[in-house]
């Protein structure tokens, strides 16, 4: 399979709660894109910005398309990174793909059920 998606953004990239005002607490990692999984080109580089962005916005200067992204983590302020969320916005190029069968939607009408 040979498609790709065409790339307008990486969006909602958040990294870690800590709601401390620290000149220690950053992140900072290079994203990367490859067509085939084999040749990585970069994509956008936060390995020298030393800012807390627990939800970064990064849209591409331009779109482009690709099949495969890769982070990687330059500096972490904690022993663990933990990625919670990473979007990948744009367009395929095929047809959108067909609507589950039996798709089934309940919603509580007050409080989870794990509230007691």
């Amino acid at each position: 399979m040979k498609t790709g998606m065409s790339l307008c953004s990486i969006c909602n990239f958040a990294y870690l709660l800590i709601f401390v005002s620290d000149s220690t607490v950053y992140l900072q990692f290079k994203i990367y894109h490859s067509h085939d999984g084999q040749k990585w080109e970069p994509l956008a580089d936060f390995s020298r910005v030393k800012e807390n962005r627990p939800n970064l916005y990064y849209e591409l200067p331009t779109s482009l398309k690709t099949r495969y992204i890769r982070f990687e983590n330059v500096h972490v302020p904690t022993p663990d990174l933990a990625i919670s969320d990473l979007r990948i916005c744009g367009n395929g190029s095929g047809p959108a793909p067909a609507t589950p069968a039996n798709l089934q939607v309940q919603r509580h009408p007050d409080a989870p059920d794990w509230i007691d």
